[in-house]
């Protein structure tokens, strides 16, 4: 059916947006926090599309009900697609610019004089900024 595919598609850049923004902002709650994002956009999207379904197409509650389980799957494997996809994407870009930001700059964030540093300290400079 077109319709629940353009819905499923504006959902699934909801999820995308809700994904993106939660993993620039990792924190130490992120699955919990990802978890109840997550279950309130499902909750609101399958409110409004059951209601369309029912009112508009005149679908019957158990066609309604399959519609809305079915999209439910496809939110979920979409959501993990993306957060793998994004993964995959982003995590050599963080940590090459958490690198950089340890690595560069000084605890002052001031670029470290590398011509007056020895050897031995910007070595571990690179070994603190490495791990």
């Amino acid at each position: 059916m077109q319709f629940t595919q353009t819905a499923q598609h504006d959902n699934e850049i909801k999820l995308k947006a809700m994904v993106h923004e939660q993993m620039a902002n990792l924190t130490t709650h992120l699955v919990k926090e990802m978890q109840a994002k997550y279950a309130d956009n499902i909750y609101l999207y399958n409110s409004h599309l059951g209601v369309v379904l029912q009112s508009s197409f005149k679908m019957s509650a158990v066609e309604s009900y399959e519609t809305l389980s079915q999209t439910e799957q496809e939110s979920c494997l979409y959501c993990c697609d993306e957060i793998k996809s994004f993964f995959r994407s982003q995590t050599n870009q963080t940590l090459f610019r958490a690198f950089n930001d340890l690595f560069k700059k000084d605890s002052r964030g001031k670029a470290h004089e590398w011509r007056d540093i020895e050897e031995a300290k910007i070595k571990e400079i690179f070994d603190c900024a490495k791990s």
